[in-house]
């Protein structure tokens, strides 16, 4: 890889950054407010999918993949078996062909990446003066990067097309015994594993350059261990027959999402032979990981945009640089403090609609919460009286 840098200094007066922190102010109210329904709305989400997988675990039943039992119809069941095919997927701009439930074509282009690093420092009445390092380097990527968009985009010119594109090639006919999976649960298969190439099948007219395997997969260019800009690698993965766990409604000879009591769909898919309790477990796991990021994310969006909204005090402060830091520090505390409060109370609102029990003792964990910053607060206000 090589790397080159380009460093840019930019000064801003008080008056813009007061006219922008004020502006700002209108996407920090924005940020503020979404956060609210996106906590609230989680929490029945979590509850929702908890109830759904309750209810799915109370009423599957296990059954053998060997013969379609009549008598499961329309219900909710668990089988293990080998997912097996006869389709054999080809890539024909290539000249790849395999029997496999999924083929994927990987492209990535040699091409310039910028990444930009920033510091800013203030000055004396309130003005700021950054300096900002573009870097670019050569390295791969499976997207078309524009380098128009550079900030130096003299020297650092990328292809302004990718002449052959990533895709996926999916088995029509694939069968568990004597069940016939369904496209969506075709697509929960994952599990790739490479496909190597070990001779070249097709000719490019890329730019007229050759083109060899390297490592399995197709390289068109001069030289794989010196890359040039515009330089391809076309690599190859599939998804062999192999066992799997369904969790899904029958019907007939195939499945279906299963619609619980709730209103949300049950359909799961495991590589390899998983009891039905596990599935259920490992999607309990999973909710409870996704609630979280969630509440994370909630919390995150308040707390930036109470950031947002107070900013003006400590831009105005910034006419003293060390005013300036104090009242940021400051603002960032009561901002944190606003937004932990804001959202246990929301959380515990939303528990005590979805929830009432844990809702009550949330809502009362805010409020000693509540108590204790204001407690604080006084102590700090006594202590700098005196």
């Amino acid at each position: 890889m090589t790397q080159d840098s380009h460093t840019e200094i930019t000064k801003t007066s008080w008056i813009s950054r007061l006219g922008g922190a004020f502006k700002g102010m209108i996407v920090g109210l924005i940020f503020f407010l979404i956060s609210f329904p996106l906590l609230f709305n989680n929490e029945g989400r979590a509850v929702k999918t908890h109830k759904t997988l309750q209810d799915g675990l109370a009423r599957v039943s296990t059954v053998t993949s060997e013969q379609v039992d009549s008598r499961f119809e329309g219900r909710l069941v668990h089988m293990n078996g080998k997912v097996v095919t006869n389709d054999r997927l080809t890539d024909l701009e290539f000249g790849v062909t395999t029997n496999a439930i999924k083929l994927k074509r990987i492209v990535s282009m040699y091409q310039w990446h910028e990444q930009s690093q920033s510091s800013t420092k203030k000055k004396v009445g309130g003005g700021t003066e950054t300096e900002t390092t573009y870097s670019y380097r050569k390295d791969w990527s499976n997207r078309l990067i524009k380098s128009e968009n550079f900030k130096m985009p003299g020297g650092h010119r990328n292809p302004h097309t990718m002449p052959y594109q990533s895709t996926t090639y999916k088995a029509e006919q694939a069968e568990v015994g004597a069940f016939r999976l369904t496209p969506s649960l075709i697509d929960k298969m994952s599990n790739y594993t490479p496909l190597r190439v070990s001779s070249v099948n097709f000719r490019s007219w890329h730019s007229g350059k050759r083109v060899r395997i390297h490592n399995g997969a197709y390289y068109i260019g001069t030289n794989p261990d010196a890359p040039e800009i515009g330089d391809l690698r076309i690599s190859f993965e599939e998804v062999k027959p192999g066992f799997v766990s369904i969790v899904a409604k029958q019907v007939n000879n195939s499945f279906a999402p299963y619609k619980s009591k709730t209103g949300k769909y049950i359909e799961m898919l495991r590589t390899g032979v998983t009891s039905s309790d596990v599935m259920f477990d490992a999607a309990e796991q999973s909710n409870k990981v996704t609630t979280w990021l969630l509440r994370l994310a909630g919390f995150f969006l308040m707390f930036v945009g109470l950031r947002i909204i107070i900013k003006p005090l400590s831009v105005f402060a910034d006419v003293l640089p060390i005013l300036g830091n104090i009242v940021g520090a400051g603002t960032g505390i009561i901002s944190f403090l606003i937004a932990l409060v804001l959202s246990v109370l929301t959380i515990g609102l939303a528990w005590f609609f979805y929830r009432p029990l844990y809702g009550l003792l949330l809502v009362v964990l805010a409020v000693i919460l509540i108590f204790l910053i204001s407690k604080k607060l006084k102590k700090a206000q006594a202590v700098s009286s005196t």
